[in-house]
């Protein structure tokens, strides 16, 4: 089953076992473009299944996978259009959020 709001720009997904039973659920976000802003995957339970991302520690100059959620904050111009993409990762264990990638997109209007 899936189900979206038009005017949030949101949704959830619901995906069944062959039996017919829940398997996963998903709840998703999408920025007025129609990309992707945030996703969350819970089991059968209702548990939310946490993700991880990437980090290059300072000291050894490794990558290292890190556990928490990741989430994108689009802002706009007074045209609609977007002009900032900022990727927030909040950790598992509950530390503040880190901002991980920013995205500046200018346009010059005649």
């Amino acid at each position: 089953m899936v189900e979206y709001n038009d005017e949030r720009h949101s949704g959830q997904h619901e995906f069944f076992d062959p039996d017919g039973k829940l398997a996963l659920h998903t709840i998703f976000s999408f920025d007025r473009d129609g990309i992707l802003t945030s996703l969350r995957v819970l089991d059968a339970s209702g548990k939310e299944l946490i993700g991880e991302d990437m980090f290059v520690d300072p000291q050894s100059h490794r990558a290292t996978a890190r556990p928490g959620n990741v989430e994108w904050e689009v802002i706009y111009d007074d045209f609609g259009n977007w002009t900032e993409r900022r990727r927030w990762f909040t950790p598992a264990d509950g530390g503040p959020r880190v901002m991980t990638r920013l995205v500046r997109q200018t346009i010059a209007y005649r």
